[in-house]
């Protein structure tokens, strides 16, 4: 019988979508949370002054 073709699709298959899933997995595992007052991502903090720190 000619199942070995189909068993073979099968397998490439099963292999291509696990393939996919740890890329995805991995995708939300490694990304880091941005820190919210970095590199002005969110209001504005003083630097130099009395109001060091405070943000506006």
């Amino acid at each position: 019988m000619a199942t070995g073709r189909v068993t073979k699709k099968v397998l490439d298959y099963i292999k291509k979508i696990n393939q996919e899933n740890k890329q995805l997995k991995l995708g939300t595992i490694l990304k880091k949370e941005v820190n919210i007052n970095d590199n002005g991502s969110s209001r504005y903090t003083i630097k130099e002054g009395p109001n060091k720190g405070k943000v506006l």
